[in-house]
């Protein structure tokens, strides 16, 4: 994701790269995925798969609400277009302080 860092002294639009999460990579607490490591406007790239697994799913849900209570944000979800034709469908989630 990139976000927008505003103008330079040349007029020049800034733009400022931001860390992206994948869900795979991201370390577990106690039963769910630990969203500690996530900040605002940092994107987590969730696969439709990780449904499957309902119960780390559920806690994981739980610990994205705690983490949006702790960093005052709103959660914000999107769904991302396959690459191909055999690519699963992914969801991308971020925090954001924008209204």
């Amino acid at each position: 994701m990139v976000k927008f860092g505003g103008f330079d002294k040349y007029g020049q639009a800034l733009h400022i790269s931001c860390v992206t999460h994948n869900y795979s990579d991201l370390p577990m607490k106690g039963l769910g995925k630990s969203m500690d490591s996530v900040g605002i406007d940092e994107p987590v790239i969730i696969p439709n798969s990780a449904g499957i697994e309902t119960i780390i799913w559920d806690y994981t849900k739980a610990e994205i609400e705690r983490r949006a209570y702790e960093l005052k944000a709103e959660i914000k979800w999107m769904e991302l277009p396959c690459k191909n034709s055999y690519d699963q469908q992914n969801i991308q989630m971020w925090f954001s302080n924008n209204v």
